[in-house]
């Protein structure tokens, strides 16, 4: 195999022949010169989305998380190529027409507090197009674990989740993307800290919301303290119901046939 330039995934939805109920499903694609193709990876080991996959299967039920439905296997090897979640079609906070509630930065609040302190995952992706809106519970979902650590495996700096509450609530508050990451605005994440948008003295609304302001930033404010409290690293990584995984095995060793080709005059390529 020649070696992949990058690697990607594709969601689409799905319906689950079982229950007759849609989901989506999640499939692990990488990128070879010169097309793109569905295959199995050479070292299993190296890919990041193994982790999303052994986090949300092994997620307990949570009113506020991305319900993990089942692993998709490729019928011939039995290999994994993908899995599915839960389909919920209410849309995400991306789109600055949805109303913000304060409850909902309480449930944010939480469910990091649960991840983060409970089970020892950092999600490493808040923001507002991660944010899904059930339309059955009118809760919010936290979704999309592709950059979720658990304990410090795939740790990124200025990716934790507190700094990621803070700069997601500015953006849904004010509708300004710059200090939503290098894509945008030409920042990095690790360049970002809560300061930037925390000592702004007035965040200017141009989302619908239903309290003033200051009732958010005040609650987000005491959060934040609460949780930059000495130790708040240490609670991370000793989380008392942190979960693990053992390694895959060694996959074992295997020749692709190929056949050497010849350039324009005849010479082997």
């Amino acid at each position: 195999m020649s070696p992949c330039s990058c690697q990607t995934t594709i969601v689409v939805v799905w319906v689950n022949v079982a229950t007759g109920a849609d989901c989506l499903l999640k499939i692990f694609r990488v990128l070879y010169r010169p097309c793109i193709d569905l295959i199995w990876y050479e070292n299993e080991s190296r890919i990041p989305q193994k982790d999303e996959l052994n986090i949300l299967k092994s997620l307990p039920p949570h009113p506020n998380i991305i319900p993990f439905d089942r692993v998709v296997l490729k019928d011939q090897e039995s290999r994994v190529i993908g899995f599915t979640t839960k389909y919920i079609p209410g849309g995400t906070l991306a789109n600055s027409k949805i109303p913000f509630r304060f409850e909902w930065l309480q449930q944010l609040t939480q469910v990091v507090d649960f991840l983060n302190l409970e089970l020892g995952i950092m999600h490493q992706d808040i923001a507002p197009r991660n944010l899904l809106i059930d339309p059955c519970t009118h809760k919010i979902v936290l979704f999309d674990f592709d950059r979720a650590a658990s304990g410090k495996k795939r740790l990124y700096e200025g990716r934790d989740d507190v700094t990621s509450v803070v700069f997601t609530l500015y953006e849904l508050v004010t509708n300004d993307t710059s200090f939503s990451g290098i894509i945008h605005s030409g920042i990095i994440h690790s360049d970002r800290h809560i300061g930037m948008v925390q000592s702004i003295s007035e965040w200017i609304v141009n989302r619908e919301l239903d309290s003033d302001v200051s009732r958010f930033r005040n609650f987000l404010s005491e959060w934040v303290a609460t949780r930059r409290s000495d130790g708040d690293m240490e609670r991370y990584l000793n989380a008392p119901h942190r979960f693990t995984w053992p390694d895959l095995p060694t996959a074992p060793d295997y020749n692709v046939p190929f056949e050497m080709g010849t350039t324009w005059d005849g010479k082997p390529n």
